[in-house]
């Protein structure tokens, strides 16, 4: 195992590390498997306390996080809010007019970006092509009809919240998200979290690769009904989609295009820390200094809008604006935590309740998707660890 920890002094180090031993214990169990490996990293009180790794994963290995990624959007877009840039009440088409075809006008970005908007997908779906442009596909968005009466109910908008996040950061500020990002936020992860890998950085990266099943493992997944393609969650998670030549459309970032291109709802690369680091910026603050966003800004876009059976996926789901929310599926944190997880196993976070910012990276990929079990195992042990810390002090 490979792990690494902030500048503090010596002493300050050795009580850090005293405190999260539970944790640090509890991820090296998980490396005694040896189909396992897996990243942890945590801010703490603004400082990275753990930077942890092993197995194929080292701690400055690259992989593809797929949904874990749009948390990190969703705390682009806080700061769009808190310019007053974006107004969470006015239609989306107000920034981007098109959208406004075929049922759409009304939908407001609160609506769009907390999965109550209807617009999961488009006749045919997305090619690869259109995940590797992003122009083309949110386009054909534009023209599309909601496939449900826009706030009747939530279902996960698993690739098209990015596509709207991307579209009103191109009409607020003129350049692409994946620019703006690289820009102005890139450096605060130290370059562990991408929207756009470049080539150069291409030796870092591991490609996804498919869970590892164990027999009972096995058996659940053939006893789970299968996502039709033609069903509400086939055409959210693209699965009625073709290329031209009849292949299925991968949505991972193993596809080089789709990998240099950096689609927001699906293609991030990075890893734990670059996940920790993000959150920590954000939401707790680094070093001393404030967090770019403010308690009010949080509070607000934080807040849970939409809970309860998930017309997607067809289990309970809960989210902020763009934000995933603790759940009782999900239980990663207070009620004031903000984060997301991806379909491998990822999950990055923040809680302000316990100053908190979390990022975890498991490969391969893990079994049934979303959140992997011993992140949220983890994340009960860091929250037991800082009580016991608070109390002692």
């Amino acid at each position: 195992m490979t792990a690494g920890t902030s500048r503090r002094p010596p002493d300050d180090q050795a009580r850090i590390r005293q405190a999260f031993e539970p944790v640090v214990r509890q991820f090296e169990s998980y490396l005694d498997d040896p189909s396992y490996s897996g990243q942890l990293a945590v801010y703490w009180r603004g400082e990275l306390a753990l930077n942890l790794a092993g197995g194929r994963l080292s701690t400055g290995t690259l992989t593809g996080l797929l949904s874990a990624g749009k948390g990190i959007a969703g705390l682009c877009v806080g700061e769009l809010v808190q310019s007053g840039e974006l107004n969470l009440d006015e239609p989306v088409a107000h920034y981007w007019p098109e959208f406004a075809h075929n049922g759409k006008r009304s939908i407001t970005v609160r609506q769009a970006l907390t999965h109550r908007a209807g617009v999961v997908s488009i006749p045919g779906g997305f090619t690869s092509a259109d995940l590797a442009n992003g122009w083309p596909a949110r386009q054909r968005l534009a023209t599309a009809s909601p496939q449900w009466q826009p706030g009747s109910v939530h279902g996960y908008h698993a690739l098209t919240i990015g596509m709207l996040i991307e579209e009103l950061f191109l009409r607020i500020r003129g350049i692409t998200f994946q620019e703006h990002y690289r820009d102005e936020y890139l450096p605060l992860t130290s370059g562990n979290l991408y929207f756009g890998l470049p080539a150069s950085e291409d030796g870092r990266y591991l490609p996804i690769e498919p869970p590892t099943l164990t027999a009972e493992q096995q058996v659940e997944q053939s006893a789970q009904p299968p996502r039709e393609p033609e069903s509400i969650a086939g055409w959210s998670f693209n699965r009625h989609a073709r290329n031209g030549d009849g292949t299925p459309v991968d949505l991972s970032p193993n596809d080089v295009a789709i990998r240099r291109f950096g689609g927001v709802g699906h293609a991030g690369v990075g890893n734990a820390l670059g996940l920790a680091s993000a959150y920590a910026h954000f939401v707790t603050g680094v070093g001393g200094q404030q967090p770019r966003l403010t308690s009010a800004t949080l509070s607000e876009i934080g807040m849970t809008h939409s809970w309860g059976t998930d017309a997607v996926l067809g289990a309970e789901s809960a989210f902020a604006v763009v934000f995933m929310k603790p759940s009782r599926r999900v239980p990663f944190g207070s009620h004031r935590a903000v984060g997301h997880d991806g379909a491998g196993g990822a999950l990055g976070f923040a809680d302000p309740e316990f100053d908190l910012a979390v990022g975890y990276v498991p490969h391969p990929q893990q079994f049934p998707g979303g959140a992997d079990d011993r992140i949220l195992e983890l994340a009960k042990t860091l929250r037991d660890a800082v009580r016991t810390t608070a109390e002692q002090s």
